[in-house]
């Protein structure tokens, strides 16, 4: 997720999709914010 998040001028909130083993099966970006948050609704 690095290569993603790291230059990035505000916040967002993603999920990561795992199976058993611990392997990344897909991701998607849930919320954008701005410098300081986000918001996630549960």
């Amino acid at each position: 997720m690095f290569p993603i998040l790291a230059r990035l001028p505000h916040e967002e909130f993603w999920i990561l999709y795992l199976n058993r083993s611990n392997g990344l099966v897909d991701k998607s970006c849930l919320s954008k914010g701005g410098i300081s948050q986000t918001v996630v609704d549960v």
